[in-house]
């Protein structure tokens, strides 16, 4: 999880292949939510490869979810709940 948060609020990190062969192992949740609590904050991610890693229309439906987030998820991850 740690990783996911700084993630969400790395103002250098611009690009990411999370290319994996083994997608069960990836959090494509908190990787969503990493993705855009970065967008959020104005950060630099630019470019995210994750070439393996969604194999299934269930697995994609559940990233692009949690791409939405509001205020109260990013306090949760960031201040207190």
């Amino acid at each position: 999880m740690d990783f996911f948060k700084s993630m969400g609020e790395s103002k250098s990190l611009k690009h990411l292949d999370i290319d994996s062969g083994n997608s069960q192992r990836l959090n494509v949740s908190d990787l969503a939510k990493a993705v855009a609590m970065n967008s959020f904050k104005q950060c630099s991610l630019t470019f995210l490869s994750m070439k393996n890693s969604i194999l299934n229309y269930e697995v994609l439906e559940n990233f692009l979810e949690n791409l939405y987030i509001s205020e109260k998820d990013h306090e949760e991850w960031y201040g207190s709940s």
